[in-house]
């Protein structure tokens, strides 16, 4: 989470020690939902053990794993951080446990009061990922 290209890149070590310490960890069974599409959620939620499935539909667009050092195991982060509607439903892989570390939203402020530029490194992070520059257009190469 905290590599090049990643969602905490950039971070400093007080924040991601002060983080970590504002997390719980949850535990899923196989195939139960963690976020549903349209939902309003405010968490956070980064994969520890395990894989969920991130589907448009029933089709699963991709599948979020820790253990993927190039892949982030982030979810949740564009309505956590742009309060937007969660864009596909997230659920547990059916073939197994999972546990998540999850940030609430109360916590998250807390913590972003004390470290607000951060939060600025998290969100640029984000817009980069999506290829678009902080007013939301497009980067051009």
């Amino acid at each position: 989470c905290t590599a090049r290209g990643q969602v905490f890149a950039g971070c400093n070590p007080q924040f991601l020690n002060a983080l970590l310490i504002k997390l719980r960890v949850v535990y899923l069974m196989p195939g139960e939902e963690v976020f549903r599409r349209h939902d309003l959620s405010r968490e956070l939620a980064m994969v520890l053990h395990g894989a969920c499935l991130v589907m448009s539909d029933e089709r699963v667009k991709r599948v979020v794993r820790n253990d993927v050092p190039e892949q982030s195991s982030v979810l949740g982060e564009l309505p956590f951080f742009f309060g937007v509607v969660h864009p596909f439903h997230v659920r547990a892989h059916p073939d197994g446990d999972v546990q998540l570390l999850v940030l609430s939203k109360a916590d998250g402020e807390e913590l972003f009061d004390g470290y607000p530029e951060q939060r600025e490194i998290i969100r640029g992070n984000l817009l980069a990922t999506l290829g678009l520059d902080e007013e939301g257009n497009p980067l051009v190469a």
